[in-house]
């Protein structure tokens, strides 16, 4: 596995090697002039470590005195402190990025926290031989942008540090795959008459084709209803495409208020739609401008799922974080689910790996 083909920071690339800013918030957190994080990618940070710090996650990472860390792209290192207070001053974390700036973040972070057991470190991106430099009880891949099926090679070079009966947790974002028309519940006429009603001049009015509106309404009372959750399911997968449709949830319009958000979907909104710096925040660009595709997707998909969430079912409206040949890969490496988690943290799956003997 060549160098570069691992893009490692969870919270913390530079941007020239990343391009764009992704799902999992990898970006440039350091100003290239002042070689410093910026606030507000602090803040997003913690903000999200606030989402994830529950007594689900920790029961699941069972950390005790003692163990040895490995904490890959440790970002701004929101977890690495959190597991250094676990230790009680007892084993060591190795809170590991690409990007230096973070790395002196940590560092600085750690010793104003009087965390001893922190220990910062620059890697590269690849088969870093740092992680050949001690034996890992625990080895955190929290929100890693990787594709694994492809970096078999890496996730075995892990393997090789771990411990005989340690332990390498996986925590990813869920996947928010395309409306399909198996999503919808068996009441598609009331769902068409909830859309014909909206008040034009809302968000969600103007988001509708009046292609699509003509085609409820010609099929209404007609029994057609394969045609009707056909017509409908296409007609949100444009929604979900469509950066315009965010904007006035982004800036703070009238209908925020009527949003039915449950309180893990309105933390996740409000997470991902941080601005992206001080400089468009004071000049009060809105946010949607910075958001990526793949956020725009998630933010106009929780909200058509707040809004037209009775006539939806439940099972199909989120994917694994993990696709299936991703845990193929992980087997090829020579691991084992030793437990999987996927509804005890909102939008997040976590899966927890052993080695195979």
């Amino acid at each position: 596995m060549g160098r570069g083909n691992l893009r490692f920071s969870r919270l913390c690339l530079v941007a020239l090697l990343l391009g764009a800013i992704s799902i999992s918030g990898q970006s440039a957190y350091a100003n290239p002039r002042s070689r410093e994080l910026e606030s507000w990618r602090i803040a997003r940070d913690e903000r999200r470590f606030a989402l994830l710090n529950t007594p689900a996650l920790w029961n699941l990472l069972a950390i005790r005195p003692g163990m040895t860390i490995l904490d890959i792209g440790t970002g701004t290192g929101q977890f690495a402190y959190a597991f250094a207070q676990r230790l009680q001053g007892q084993g060591k974390v190795y809170a590991t990025d690409i990007n230096d700036s973070c790395v002196r973040y940590v560092r600085e972070q750690a010793a104003q926290r009087g965390l001893r057991t922190v220990i910062p470190a620059v890697v590269n991106d690849g088969l870093d031989a740092f992680y050949r430099s001690d034996t890992y009880d625990l080895v955190a891949l929290f929100h890693v942008e990787m594709d694994y099926e492809r970096q078999v090679d890496f996730l075995r070079y892990l393997r090789g540090s771990l411990a005989e009966d340690g332990r390498l947790v996986l925590l990813s974002y869920k996947g928010f795959p395309d409306f399909s028309p198996d999503d919808l519940t068996d009441d598609p006429e009331g769902l068409a008459r909830e859309i014909l009603k909206e008040p034009p001049g809302t968000p969600f009015y103007r988001a509708m084709r009046e292609s699509t509106r003509e085609l409820l309404r010609a099929s209404a009372g007609t029994g057609s209803a394969e045609g009707l959750v056909q017509a409908v399911a296409e007609a949100f997968n444009v929604i979900l495409a469509t950066a315009n449709f965010g904007m006035d949830f982004f800036d703070g319009a009238a209908f925020e208020k009527e949003l039915d958000f449950t309180p893990e979907e309105r933390a996740y909104a409000d997470w991902l739609t941080i601005p992206n710096n001080r400089q468009n925040a004071s000049r009060g660009v809105p946010h949607a401008t910075w958001i990526s595709g793949r956020k725009v997707k998630i933010i106009n998909k929780l909200l058509l799922i707040q809004k037209y969430r009775k006539f939806l079912r439940t099972g199909g409206l989120y994917a694994p974080g993990l696709s299936p040949a991703g845990k193929q890969a992980f087997a090829r490496a020579g691991y084992v689910v030793h437990g999987e988690s996927t509804d005890s943290i909102p939008f997040e799956d976590v899966v927890v790996f052993t080695r195979s003997h």
